[in-house]
Formats: C-alpha cells, structure tokens, sequence
C-alpha cells in the first residue's frame, strides 16, 4: 500500500501503486518499476519466519487481559513510520515483534507489555576486517544494563562503489551473549558465512544495535563502515 502526503499536489509518495514502486533513499525520491521479489529460502530467512510464527501463536493463547494491556502499550507507544509519520501500532503488532526477537534469540517469551524503556545504544567504534585470521571485530563500550543486553550485528558489502543506501542489503551477522558489552567483539567467521569470502579493498558496513531479553525491545541503530585489509606479512 502506498503512503501519501498531501502537498501542493502531493508531497510525500511511498509504497506501491499498480505497476509502480515509490521510495526514497539519500539521493531524494524516486519511482521504479514493481518486480516480484525472488522467494528468499536461506536458513536464516526461513528462521525468522518461524519465529514470526511461533510468536503469532502465542499471541493467540494470550487471555484477554493480557491482549488489551498489549492493546493498551500500542496507543501509548507510537511509532515512526517509513515517511516519519507517527503511528499507533496494534498490541498483537508489539507483542510479535518483542517475541520473535527473542525466539530468535533463544531467550524466554513475555506475555505481560514491557514496563521498560527500549535500551539506549552503547557506543560501538572501530570496526576492522582483515583477511588474515578471516577477522571481523567491534568495539562495544559498556552498556548500564549489560547483564540484560544482547549486541545484534548486521552486515553488508559494498556491490558498487556508487551504492550508498544499503539499508535493504543488511543481513543478521552475530548475536552476542547477553553482558557482552564493554569488550571487542569479534565474528570473522560469521561474517564469512553469511558474507562470503573476506576479500581486501571491499568496504563492509555494519549497523549494530542492543537487544534487551527482559523486554524484546531494541535500541537505535548505530552504522559503521570499514574497508578490508590484508596484513598478511
């Protein structure tokens, strides 16, 4: 469904009508023409698509206290949509998306709202890729809340040096264990795994963000981008 804000004519366009796709990246807006999207079947979609659907059914054995306390966390809860607009979210829409987060996460399912704000990003630096040992590494300052929070790597690679929006290129690379903040983390082979082969001169980017297990809540993102190396002597 496409998302539009009136203007002089019209001044925001988002989303799909009939034959065409409107969006927007930081070169402004533009229209292109709709394709059917390939079926996505690697181990990691097919994951997430499991969790989205354990998590439904759990919705649908909530009682009904607690989906309207869900209800109830929605309307006081808005969020921003894809334009900035800001929305209100129905509760099954929260309750599936803290969940499958920890689903995916191995982590215990709440049925109660969270009574805690979503966590605040622990600062993340210097990212290094190094063909040599097949190394990944960040730097993770130290969180307030450690003991509860998971660091989510997602990662990309540059496929044109003129690519500057990557947003839907990013891809899961490493999820550490909870109080794993304050350390360098380091995930060369997943990154290889989920990336490809670590090659020197490709820039690699990478949005991190905390996850709290309490709550299924996420923080803000935070991007880095780093050109690999090879320092093999």
């Amino acid at each position: 469904m496409a998302l539009l804000v009136p203007g002089a004519v019209v001044s925001v366009l988002s989303g799909k009508i009939g034959g065409t796709v409107f969006a927007r990246n930081r070169g402004g807006a533009y229209a292109r023409s709709y394709a059917i999207p390939t079926r996505v079947t690697s181990d990691h979609a097919q994951q997430i698509k499991a969790a989205f659907a354990a998590a439904s059914q759990a919705y649908a054995n909530l009682t009904t206290a607690q989906i309207a306390a869900w209800d109830q966390y929605g309307q006081e809860n808005p969020v921003s949509n894809r334009i900035g607009q800001l929305i209100t979210l129905k509760g099954q829409s929260w309750f599936v998306g803290c969940n499958a987060r920890l689903i995916v996460a191995g982590e215990t399912l709440i049925s109660v709202p969270p009574i805690l704000a979503a966590p605040v990003i622990a600062v993340a630096d210097n990212p290094v890729v190094d063909v040599l040992g097949t190394t990944a590494t960040i730097d993770v300052a130290a969180h307030t809340a450690d003991a509860s929070i998971r660091v989510i790597v997602y990662g990309a690679r540059s496929v044109s040096a003129g690519k500057r929006y990557m947003e839907n290129l990013y891809t899961t690379v490493y999820l550490s264990a909870a109080g794993a903040s304050g350390t360098t983390l380091s995930f060369g082979s997943e990154l290889e795994a989920k990336l490809g082969t670590i090659q020197e001169g490709v820039t690699y980017h990478f949005k991190v963000v905390m996850l709290d297990i309490r709550t299924g809540l996420i923080s803000a993102p935070q991007w880095l981008s780093t050109v690999a190396v090879d320092t093999t002597p």
